[in-house]
């Protein structure tokens, strides 16, 4: 609705004559393709657990895709003679504005529905030591993720037990039956709390689970407050955690302030057609009687 709206505004403006059934048909497959992205590059299924700016920008990288697509598609098929340049802008600013706001809307409703019981919140396993689990339990609790039950490595302790009552901490002395215990609470996601000296049981623990239908997420403890404020980067043939960022050099500056003045340019001129003075005429084709002459509105 957003593109064919924009559309047909367009060429009301500019009073045109618009073909409305050419706009509903590509209209359609603006949308079809923004759907196809959104859910290709799963975008929703994370909804959950990821912080309200990640998915709005997910959401107009898609667009930018779509419209990328969409314009290559009716050049290559030859499809674009009456297809203008300021129609595609128009059609991309309206879905980009429509996007962004449906998903700010829905996004702002997903958390009080999750707090409130409405909707069922993202299950979670933990395994790793009870205490970590606990802290780590009450921490993605506040952002609507729920523990459905902690376990303790396999080969720790494996001589003790507990009771299997669901805030318990389950000692289980055998990988496989911590997979099919995993795999009976049919959970979203499994993360493994691992200390500096359990990482290569937390490797071979994740690789055993790595079978079940969810994801695996390994957390070293002691660095969740480091993670929260860094990046993840590709440092040579290591991946590093990124904390702070130097600023840009002189050369740098003046290669974004060249980016910024070449895309200002060429949105200028995208943009132009959007500009253009049409005044008014009657019937005889004069201008009306009270509308302002070219020059006058250049004036003002």
């Amino acid at each position: 609705m957003a593109a064919y709206s924009a559309a047909v505004l367009y060429h009301s403006i500019m009073q045109d004559s618009p073909d409305a059934a050419k706009y509903v048909q590509e209209s359609l497959l603006i949308a079809t393709l923004q759907l196809l992205a959104s859910l290709g590059l799963r975008q929703y299924s994370r909804i959950q657990t990821q912080p309200r700016h990640v998915f709005l920008w997910s959401g107009a990288s898609s667009v930018l895709f779509v419209f990328s697509f969409f314009i290559a598609t009716i050049f290559l098929l030859k499809i674009s003679e009456g297809y203008s340049r300021a129609t595609i802008v128009a059609q991309s600013v309206s879905v980009l504005f429509t996007v962004l706001c449906t998903r700010a809307i829905w996004f702002s409703l997903l958390q009080p529905a999750i707090a409130s019981g409405l909707i069922d919140a993202r299950r979670i396993i933990l395994v790793g030591d009870p205490r970590h689990c606990s802290d780590f339990s009450a921490r993605a609790g506040a952002t609507g993720i729920r523990t459905i039950r902690s376990f303790d490595f396999p080969t720790a302790r494996a001589g003790t037990s507990v009771g299997a009552r669901p805030s318990a901490v389950e000692v289980l002395p055998d990988t496989r039956l911590l997979v099919a215990n995993c795999r009976r609470l049919r959970a979203d996601d499994i993360v493994i709390l691992t200390s500096e000296r359990d990482v290569p049981t937390a490797l071979a623990l994740a690789s055993a689970l790595s079978e079940l239908p969810v994801d695996v997420h390994v957390v070293p403890v002691g660095s969740i407050d480091l993670m929260a404020v860094s990046r993840i980067t590709q440092f040579g043939n290591i991946v590093t955690m990124r904390i702070f960022q130097c600023p840009l050099t002189p050369f740098n500056r003046a290669i974004k302030r060249a980016f910024d003045i070449a895309a200002a340019i060429v949105g200028l001129i995208i943009a132009s057609p959007l500009f253009r003075y049409r005044p008014a005429r009657n019937q005889a084709g004069l201008p009306r009687a009270g509308a302002i002459p070219p020059d006058a509105a250049r004036l003002q």
